[in-house]
C-alpha cells in the first residue's frame, strides 16, 4: 500500500519503505502480509522482492499487486541481493525489513517504529524483538545481545546487534556504510553490515515494544546448507 497519512495535527507522516524479500515460503507468507496491510500506519510502501521463486507468486499476490512494489529477480541472487533491490526500490526515509516468514505482532508496529526513530534522533537502527508466534515468548536463538534476556528483555537498551530480518533502519544507514555484501548471498551478511554501522558511529536500539512473530519456515533450511553458508561467510 503506497499513501499518505496525517498525524494528529494534521502533517503528513513519513513514509515508511517496508522491505520483504521473498523465496518459497507459500502460506506461511499469508501471515507476513497480512500483518503488513492491517498496519495502522498508513504511510507505507510495501516492496516484495521474488528471488525467482518460480512457485506462482505474482498470481497469488492477485488484487493486491496494486498496493505492492513486486520486484522479480531473473536468478535466485540470494538475501543480500533481494534486500539491496529492495533498497534501491524504496522511497521512503526509514526501511523496514521483515522476512517472509515474520510477521508483526500488532497492527501498531510501523507506527511505534516511527515514534521510536523520533523520540531518539540519535538512533539510527531499532532491533525488533523476534517472539514465537505460538507462545509469544522471545526466541532465544535470535537474542544475541549482550545483555541476559532473563533481565533484560522487555528493557529497551542500546545494543550492537540486529537481525536483518527484524529491523529498521534510517536510510542513511546504507547511504553511509553501503548495502549488504552480495557474495555472502544467505548468513552473516547482518554481521557484516553491523560492524559497518558501528564503524560509522551509527546507534542501534533494542525496542521490545516492537514484536514480531518469527514462524520459522524450514524451507531451505537444510543442515548443510546453514552449516555451508554461515561457515564460508565467517
Amino acid at each position: 500500500m503506497t499513501g499518505t497519512g496525517h498525524d494528529a495535527k494534521g502533517m503528513a507522516s513519513p513514509l515508511i519503505s517496508v522491505i520483504i524479500p521473498y523465496y518459497r515460503r507459500g502460506q506461511v507468507f499469508e501471515e507476513c502480509l497480512k500483518s503488513v496491510f492491517e498496519q495502522q500506519y498508513e504511510a507505507r510502501e510495501v516492496i516484495v522482492v521474488d528471488n525467482h521463486s518460480e512457485d506462482g507468486l505474482k498470481s497469488r499476490l492477485g488484487a493486491r499487486l496494486p498496493e505492492i512494489t513486486l520486484i522479480e529477480l531473473p536468478e535466485n541472487r540470494g538475501a543480500c541481493a533481494a534486500r539491496n533491490a529492495g533498497i534501491r526500490a524504496a522511497r521512503g526515509e526509514i526501511l523496514v525489513f521483515i522476512d517472509d516468514d515474520v510477521s508483526f505482532a500488532s497492527p501498531s508496529a510501523l507506527a511505534t517504529i516511527m515514534e521510536t526513530f523520533d523520540q531518539h534522533a540519535e538512533v539510527a537502527v531499532l532491533a525488533l524483538q523476534v517472539c514465537d508466534p505460538h507462545t509469544g515468548k522471545v526466541r532465544i536463538r535470535e537474542w544475541v545481545h549482550t545483555r541476559p534476556f532473563e533481565q533484560f528483555v522487555e528493557q529497551e537498551f542500546e545494543t550492537n546487534w540486529f537481525g536483518e530480518g527484524a529491523s529498521a533502519l534510517r536510510k542513511k544507514v546504507f547511504e553511509s556504510c553501503g548495502w549488504y555484501y552480495e557474495p555472502f548471498f544467505y548468513g552473516a551478511e547482518g554481521h557484516d553490515l553491523i560492524v559497518r554501522v558501528l564503524d560509522h558511529g551509527f546507534r542501534i536500539l533494542h525496542v521490545p515494544q516492537i514484536r514480531v512473530y518469527h514462524w520459522a519456515s524450514e524451507t531451505g533450511r537444510t543442515a548443510g546448507r546453514q552449516y555451508y553458508y554461515f561457515t564460508r561467510n565467517y
